[in-house]
């Protein structure tokens, strides 16, 4: 039984490491979230944005362990992006970076790339 974030740690490492899709992972509260989750050992990153702003906000301490990022620059078409990975089984969760609410979740509902089924 999960009781606190300790167990619910350990309970989500016994399951291996889920891959991420982070949608305009241009933001630097993402790259920290992912850079933790990662050294958890929780989740691998798949950024998807603009790969030279991620690269900037990396800094010197690097990219997220086991983090890949896919150049796309325009935040709709990230989201598009990272939804399809999902769709696809690349990933397993979808992330929220620097992209208008409204614009992510529509990528998300789309009929074609994003996460609707049935």
């Amino acid at each position: 039984m999960i009781k606190n974030l300790s167990d619910l740690i350990v309970a989500a490492r016994s399951r291996g490491p889920a891959t991420l899709a982070v949608a305009a992972a241009e933001d630097a509260e993402v790259i920290e979230a992912v850079r933790e989750v990662a050294s958890l050992g929780l989740a691998n990153a798949i950024l998807v944005g603009d790969e030279a702003s991620i690269l900037t906000l990396a800094g010197e301490a690097g990219l997220p362990r086991g983090a890949r990022i896919i150049r796309e620059p325009d935040p709709k078409l990230a989201s598009l992006a990272a939804a399809r990975l999902v769709r696809q089984g690349e990933a397993s969760l979808l992330m929220k970076g620097a992209v208008n609410t409204s614009d992510f979740l529509r990528a998300a509902l789309d009929a074609e790339n994003g996460l609707r089924s049935g």
